[in-house]
C-alpha cells in the first residue's frame, strides 16, 4: 500500500481485519490473563466473539470498574503493553494492539444489561428489538435500558431486557438478522 493511499499517519499501526474466531479468542484469553483486571466488578467479553461469528474485526470489552480503575486500565494498555489510543473517555476506550483494535466500554450496575445486550449486537439485532419496543409502546435507551412512560423499566440485565419485550431468552450467537427476521424467529 502506497504512503498516499494509507488512512493513517506514519506511526499509526495497520488495522487487522476478518480475524478468525479461535484467534482472536486467543488473543483475547490471553490478554486477561496476562492483565491485572482486579479493579473491575465484572470484565465480559461481548461484540462479535461472544456471538461466535467465524471472523471478527475487533475486541471488545463490557466492564463495570471505578474511576481510579477506568484511569489504572487506560496506564496499563499505554504503558505496559504499548497499545495506541484511539479515543479514550467515560464510556469508551478504543486502541490497537498487535494490529487489533481493542474497544473497552464501561457500564454501571443499572446499565451493565443494555450495554453488554447493545454491545453484543448484532447492529440489525439491535434496530429490531428497538422497533420491537416501539410496537409495544416503550423505548431502548442505549445509556439507560427499556423506557416506558419516561421510567426505566429494565436495564440491568439482558434477561430482564428480553422479559419486559415480551421475548425469552436469545442465545448471543442467533442475535443476528437475516432478510429482515431475527434467527432465533428462523430456527
Amino acid at each position: 500500500m502506497s504512503k498516499q493511499s494509507r488512512m493513517f499517519d506514519e506511526d499509526e499501526p495497520e488495522i487487522r481485519k476478518n480475524i478468525p474466531l479461535e484467534e482472536a479468542k486467543r488473543f483475547t484469553n490471553k490478554l486477561l490473563i496476562q492483565s491485572n483486571f482486579n479493579n473491575f466488578e465484572v470484565i465480559s467479553v461481548v461484540g462479535s466473539i461472544r456471538r461466535k461469528r467465524k471472523t471478527v474485526n475487533d475486541i471488545d470489552f463490557l466492564i463495570i470498574t471505578s474511576d481510579e480503575g477506568w484511569r489504572q486500565l487506560r496506564n496499563y494498555l499505554l504503558g505496559k503493553l504499548k497499545a495506541k489510543k484511539v479515543c479514550a473517555g467515560d464510556k469508551i476506550q478504543r486502541y490497537i494492539l498487535d494490529g487489533i483494535e481493542l474497544d473497552i466500554y464501561r457500564a454501571t450496575k443499572d446499565t451493565y444489561g443494555i450495554t453488554k445486550l447493545i454491545r453484543t449486537g448484532s447492529a440489525g439485532h439491535n434496530v429490531y428489538l428497538a422497533k420491537l419496543a416501539i410496537s409495544k409502546g416503550m423505548r431502548i435507551k442505549y445509556s439507560l435500558g427499556v423506557v416506558k412512560d419516561a421510567k426505566v423499566i429494565a436495564g440491568s440485565s439482558e434477561s430482564g431486557i428480553f422479559t419486559v419485550l415480551g421475548l425469552p431468552w436469545i442465545e448471543p450467537e442467533l442475535r443476528e438478522v437475516i432478510k429482515g427476521k431475527p434467527m432465533w424467529e428462523l430456527k
